[in-house]
């Protein structure tokens, strides 16, 4: 129902807020930006893959005024990023202190998604700002005074960084790795850490995906164990515990691991590890932000060219039926000894 509403809704906005009409790209002020306001994606792999142009913004602009908004839990990785100047997450904040942030007045506000989405178009046009930038959609035109022109096979790391362009600066193409804002830990994985991790070399392989058209079932990673003699630890999500505890019994060269609760413990264990093996992007982002090599595991040609991973030693395998699933073992095996030898 939501969806079928959607563009209404959209259209809605237009006759609440009034049209924006487009201006040209390169009559963009570049001159007159000091303050910007960035709405962060809600997602965990795609929050992380913000912090690219978090990094490259500062650096080409050091007296920019940056802010984020935030709409969910996961965006609080930001909250104490060394580029920024305020975050704010809705989730969180008081009336009070929504009352201050949309009376705040910036020079530019950027909306990095790619997609149109009602809750942010309306967080677009209720935030003040001279100049909104967003990215082509039909359903975005009207709701910003520049669009930047956006191919679907895009990265979405360089799709966040175009905004760059727009305002002068390209040296962020030479650089596109993400980075992870270390946060608290529990005392049982940091234990965990020194106690298993900091003296081996151990493989992560991790069972969670987004969805199930881009999991990995069980079997395939009993195949591969069976092959794999090295010392392993497992990571899941609170649905895969069980899937988690029977490898660890069924294996013995699987290491009992505590649970992790939270992003900032699971990125604790990846950057210990020697090889991630990974269906699910989020988990490659992190090992991307440490560099460790992976082996990542894709649904489709576009989920890879959309979400590439970013370590500089990696091997990608994409399903051959648009079915995670239907990569055999035998690949990753394949992949994981040509990893081995590097």
């Amino acid at each position: 129902m939501q969806k079928k509403f959607k563009p209404w809704l959209i259209s809605l906005l237009k006759y609440c807020y009034g049209i924006l009409q487009p201006l040209p790209l390169d009559g963009f002020p570049q001159n007159n930006i000091h303050s910007m306001v960035i709405l962060v994606q809600e997602r965990i792999g795609d929050t992380i893959l913000t912090t690219p142009l978090l990094k490259h913004l500062r650096h080409a602009f050091p007296r920019l005024e940056i802010d984020l908004v935030g709409v969910r839990e996961d965006n609080e990785i930001l909250r104490h990023d060394p580029y920024i100047d305020h975050f704010f997450n809705l989730h969180r904040m008081t009336l009070f202190q929504k009352r201050k942030l949309f009376r705040k007045k910036y020079d530019l506000l950027y909306h990095s998604k790619d997609h149109p989405s009602f809750t942010f178009l309306k967080l677009c046009r209720q935030l003040k700002a001279k100049l909104r930038v967003g990215l082509e959609h039909p359903q975005h035109r009207g709701n910003f005074h520049y669009l930047l022109p956006q191919n679907a096979v895009t990265a979405t790391v360089e799709k966040n960084c175009s905004i760059l362009d727009l305002m002068g600066s390209s040296a962020w193409k030479n650089d596109l790795r993400p980075y992870f804002n270390e946060g608290p830990l529990s005392p049982e994985i940091e234990n965990f850490a020194e106690s298993k991790l900091k003296h081996e070399k151990v493989i992560g392989i991790n069972l969670s995906a987004s969805n199930i058209y881009k999991s990995w079932k069980l079997e395939n990673y009993r195949e591969l164990l069976r092959k794999i003699d090295q010392k392993i630890i497992v990571f899941g999500l609170p649905e895969k515990h069980a899937d988690k505890e029977c490898l660890e019994k069924e294996f013995s060269q699987v290491i009992p691991s505590p649970p992790t609760p939270t992003i900032n413990d699971a990125a604790h264990l990846i950057k210990h590890l020697k090889i991630l093996i990974s269906p699910d992007t989020s988990l490659v982002h992190l090992a991307s932000c440490y560099d460790i090599p992976v082996i990542a595991l894709y649904r489709t040609d576009l989920d890879y060219k959309r979400f590439p991973p970013y370590s500089k030693v990696q091997k990608v395998l994409i399903s051959p039926t648009e079915l995670t699933d239907d990569i055999p073992p035998q690949a990753v095996w394949e992949a994981y000894g040509t990893l081995k030898e590097d």
